[in-house]
């Protein structure tokens, strides 16, 4: 089990659990983030993922919104393996995302990632 809260729902089904996510990938950004330490992004930053649905609900979240989902879309799976090829093409270092349920997507896309970033 991935999430510690152990709601139980079914995704697939549309079913909401304490995170608020469906089956359905949403994020409020993905870009080229050039302004964290360099020993985090490297010479050429990072590519940065913020997804929404966090399952911590952390009281001192400095992305409320972006957690929550409040100022989220729905992104699919091939617009998603295109920014992470593009930052691939940018020799960037490392990939930041944000805490979610996303480890599926994410192990999708990285088996399937070639194919997709037509």
């Amino acid at each position: 089990m991935i999430c510690p809260r152990k709601c139980g729902v079914n995704r697939n089904k549309k079913e909401l659990g304490f995170c608020g996510q469906t089956d359905k990938i949403t994020a409020a950004k993905a870009y080229l983030h050039a302004w964290e330490e360099p020993c985090i992004s490297g010479k050429n930053g990072s590519g940065t993922v913020f997804f929404s649905g966090c399952n911590l609900q952390c009281v001192f979240c400095q992305n409320r919104q972006i957690a929550t989902g409040e100022v989220s879309k729905e992104i699919t799976k091939s617009a998603l393996a295109r920014y992470f090829w593009s930052f691939r093409t940018k020799r960037l270092q490392i990939l930041i995302w944000s805490p979610r349920l996303t480890l599926f997507h994410l192990l999708f896309l990285l088996l399937k990632g070639p194919e997709m970033k037509g």
